[in-house]
């Protein structure tokens, strides 16, 4: 079954080639996700191995989705702020769906997956940004997330264009609580089978069995859901 799964320590490691690969498929389809064209498997391999640290020591949350292959086909990351009065915020960045698995709802689910993590985390405040005008802007839109602002040319497209970015806020503390290991969606993979979620238990955070199943039933956005301008 295909499943979303929080990577820490050695999994991480271990993911760090596919992440880059998933990363360049982006890059190539004009995702702005702070890189310049041209960009090699070295490069993006390089830039996920500097992630490390922050993953090991839990200031950087990263999870993958794979299909029945077990490939990678997506990845979300939640980057928690460590400032002192920051800790109730945190980003939503890296959200990326492979081109061959869009279209059937994998950006909702991980960018779900993020969301209640965050929640679990006693999170109230997400940010995000991405290209104003670009696919994602209308997941983001039909999710709940308030653009608050767009800033012009803001940063340059893998081409080097300069291109507009939108900034985005959700405000969890504004929903109803969700015990941490509740069934709050249910989509379908790019194949027509569901998405297992699951999430490694951590301190503080209560889990069923270190499970935190995860969907929705929503129509699928088109789109790439890529955030990071």
């Amino acid at each position: 079954m295909p499943s979303i799964t929080r990577l820490t320590g050695n999994d991480f490691q271990s993911c760090v080639n596919a992440l880059a690969a998933l990363l360049l498929d982006a890059i190539d389809d004009d995702a702005s996700l702070g890189f310049l064209a041209p960009v090699d498997q070295d490069t993006a391999t390089r830039w996920w191995h500097s992630r490390r640290d922050a993953v090991d020591c839990g200031d950087l949350m990263v999870w993958a989705a794979r299909g029945p292959d077990d490939a990678i086909t997506g990845t979300v990351s939640l980057a928690l702020e460590r400032k002192a009065n920051g800790r109730h915020r945190a980003e939503i960045t890296k959200l990326i769906v492979h081109r061959a698995a869009r279209g059937n709802g994998l950006a909702r689910a991980l960018l779900a997956t993020a969301e209640h993590a965050a929640a679990g985390a006693a999170i109230t405040l997400l940010l995000l940004d991405t290209q104003t005008a670009s696919p994602a802007e209308g997941l983001y839109n039909n999710t709940g997330w308030t653009r608050y602002g767009i800033v012009p040319q803001y940063a340059a497209d893998p081409d080097g264009i300069l291109r507009n970015g939108s900034f985005y806020y959700k405000n969890l503390a504004e929903r109803s609580p969700v015990p941490f290991g509740t069934v709050v969606a249910t989509v379908p993979s790019y194949d027509g089978h569901p998405y297992r979620v699951e999430e490694s238990p951590r301190e503080g955070v209560t889990t069923a069995e270190g499970t935190l199943a995860l969907a929705v039933h929503l129509p699928a956005v088109a789109g790439t859901g890529e955030s990071d301008a």
